[in-house]
């Protein structure tokens, strides 16, 4: 399947689906700038 295909195919589930859920895990907070290991500077 090819890469245009696949993007087609996961936004036609999403519009098919009655919700999305999106787990956010350390990446996602540690993205947000939370300090999550309590380092200090």
């Amino acid at each position: 399947m090819q890469k245009e295909e696949q993007v087609s195919f996961l936004a036609e589930k999403i519009r098919q689906a009655d919700a999305v859920l999106i787990g956010g895990g350390s990446g996602l907070s540690s993205a947000a700038g939370y300090n999550h290991y309590h380092w200090l500077p």
